[in-house]
């Protein structure tokens, strides 16, 4: 679609099975750019839908940087965790 003009850019969310994703950022064509899970509350980036499996988000970002994919992060802010509001009202309620 990028090739015939559809599309100027496209991208996948870098999350669920590693290996699948790593492949699709060595493989043509590759996305332009790639979500990955980054927050401080939530490390290894598990998505309990697809089963317990082994963090990979460093490897993702590296090999997504190495191929030319820009990489976004995703659930940076824990879902409202980490916002100076949810915070608050944290301590609020101690």
């Amino acid at each position: 679609m990028r090739d015939e003009g559809l599309v100027r850019a496209w991208g996948i969310t870098a999350v669920g099975y590693p290996a699948t994703v790593l492949d699709a950022l060595r493989d043509a064509p590759r996305p332009d750019a790639a979500q990955v899970i980054v927050n401080a509350l939530d490390l290894s980036g598990d998505l309990w839908a697809f089963g317990p499996r082994p963090a990979a988000n460093d490897e993702i970002v590296t090999v997504a940087h190495e191929n030319g994919v820009a990489v976004s992060g995703i659930r940076v802010v824990a879902a409202g965790s980490l916002t100076a509001e949810q915070l608050r009202a944290v301590i609020a309620l101690r």
